[in-house]
């Protein structure tokens, strides 16, 4: 079984609470960062608080402790802008993403189905 958990971030010595995230220092190498997180699986979502506070990103893990180090190495960690406030291991009771799965493969059988009719009247029509 998968563990999920959520981790808070809050603003460090660096933070400017006047800039967007996308231009706080040394963006560009937490976002590659954050990039590779989620490339290798271990991000589930994450994102900043609308109200610039922090922000908070669901994770898996075998543990807090791994996940307080998965962020050790990230450059907003390193150079104070934003850091682990808290980390707290996450039940999830109802998850809609197998249910946007399963309707999203059943969007796309119903129209290779209707393509399929469509290409089988097409194949009668000349036959005849």
């Amino acid at each position: 079984m998968t563990t999920y958990y959520a981790t808070l971030l809050r603003p460090g010595k660096l933070w400017n609470p006047e800039k967007a995230v996308r231009e706080q220092p040394f963006w560009d190498e937490h976002a590659r960062f954050m990039d590779s997180l989620f490339e290798a699986g271990a991000v589930i979502l994450g994102g900043p608080f609308a109200d610039r506070t922090g922000s908070m990103v669901i994770v898996t893990a075998d543990n807090a402790a791994g996940v307080r180090e998965m962020f050790r190495t990230d450059p907003w960690t390193e150079h104070d802008v934003l850091v682990v406030d808290d980390v707290k291991e996450w039940i999830i009771f109802l998850d809609a993403r197998e249910r946007q799965k399963t309707s999203r493969t059943a969007i796309a059988d119903e129209i290779f189905s209707r393509l399929s009719e469509g290409s089988d009247a097409d194949e009668k029509n000349k036959s005849q």
